[in-house]
């Protein structure tokens, strides 16, 4: 099986107890699929086994989550995939090399980059070429400050 789609979630009207998802997953972890309902800024992360469950078809593309119980039509099921950060294949010296083996792993790093290239589109950014002195890592949170470069602009800081 190859990973033809870079898609890695998707969204589900709330009031629903069967979600049926479309991207690939690894069919031996299905707790890698996980599942948030939202409603405005209040986000649930559902557990898995207690809050929902997840079959996933045998060919690794798509399956269903079942919620129970099911969140109201206000709240908005977002189902993703979190591949495991695990290496499962142990090859043994002089033994078979089962080409289904060796592209599950390779399937699996492929979601595995998918999902890291996912998550830091969504993160903030300096420039290519940006000097290293640059820090970007956030302060501590300040009730009530907002973020802003300091003087010089080599980190970021509360400011109030």
């Amino acid at each position: 099986m190859t990973v033809q789609s870079t898609i890695r979630s998707q969204s589900f009207a709330g009031g629903q107890s069967a979600l049926t998802f479309n991207f690939r997953a690894l069919t031996s972890e299905p707790q890698s699929i996980c599942v948030n309902a939202t409603s405005g800024s209040t986000i649930n992360t559902l557990v898995y086994n207690v809050g929902y469950t997840v079959s996933i078809n045998a060919n690794g593309v798509g399956g269903t989550v079942t919620v129970s119980p099911s969140f109201p039509t206000a709240y908005t099921y977002v189902v993703y995939r979190q591949t495991l950060l695990t290496q499962l294949s142990a090859y043994s010296d002089y033994n078979n090399f089962p080409s289904s083996t060796i592209e599950n792993g390779l399937d699996q790093l492929t979601m595995i980059t998918q999902e890291r290239s996912e998550a830091s589109s969504r993160s903030i950014q300096v420039p290519v070429g940006t000097l290293p002195t640059i820090s970007t890592t956030l302060p501590v949170p300040v009730s009530g400050a907002i973020l802003g470069w300091g003087n010089p602009a080599t980190s970021i800081i509360n400011i109030t």
